[in-house]
């Protein structure tokens, strides 16, 4: 799940915003590169889809783990790396054309991490094509894989105050083929929460719309943001 860390350690290419925040805490300055979707958002994603794999329980799933014993693990190398080719914070509704070009470039991203990994072997494409938001064309192994993606992707959306809870709820009930009052849900909320919390972000279900001190200092020890989200793991 560190494999993207080198797409997120560094600023935006085609805009200052959201590129580079700084504090000072204790007479030292630290700062953090893309605060929204950098590398505290890709690491979530990262637990987060193991988390739902954990809960998750249905035949396709389980047939995938017996077969590849490194299923999980990619699972969350891909979840994590799902922003890297991001270089501002337009949207797909606000530039859909440039939007359309940070996915590509995420694909990209992930081809060059997996050609460099003992994990993907020959799933390269595969693999690299179910970090696109659509995947209608894909085949149903891209799809499923695709969805578990999203659904991490839409748990860490907590992070942003603002957002309508109950929709991003349903939306994640529909990828994972759950209700949004299960208890499943709550738990995979919950620990959206608790992800958010030890990192130091900003929380809509708390009101909390600030980065904390925690989120600064964790971030100069990316090493040390991964254990520490580890540690909330299910």
């Amino acid at each position: 799940m560190i494999y993207a860390i080198r797409y997120f350690q560094r600023p935006y290419e085609d805009d200052e915003y959201l590129s580079v925040i700084k504090k000072k805490i204790d007479d030292k300055y630290y700062k953090v590169y893309r605060p929204n979707h950098g590398l505290a958002h890709s690491l979530r994603q990262g637990f987060l889809v193991r988390d739902i794999v954990k809960l998750i329980k249905n035949d396709w799933l389980s047939e995938e783990i017996n077969l590849d014993k490194n299923f999980i693990i990619k699972l969350a190398i891909l979840s994590s790396s799902q922003r890297s080719g991001r270089q501002s914070e337009v949207s797909s509704s606000e530039n859909p054309s440039l939007y359309t070009k940070y996915e590509n470039d995420d694909v990209n991203n992930m081809i060059y991490v997996m050609k460099n990994n003992i994990y993907f072997k020959d799933e390269i494409e595969l693999w690299s094509s179910a970090l696109k938001w659509d995947v209608f064309n894909k085949c149903d192994k891209v799809k499923r894989i695709s969805n578990l993606i999203k659904a991490a992707h839409l748990l860490d959306l907590r992070r942003i105050p603002g957002f309508d809870v109950d929709r991003i709820k349903y939306n994640i009930s529909e990828l994972l083929d759950i209700t949004p009052n299960s208890d499943i849900m709550t738990i995979l909320w919950n620990q959206s929460g608790k992800y958010l919390n030890i990192s130091g972000d900003r929380d809509l279900v708390t009101n909390k719309n600030y980065w904390s001190d925690r989120f600064f200092i964790l971030h100069q020890n990316p090493t040390k943001l991964y254990f520490t989200l580890k540690s909330m793991m299910l």
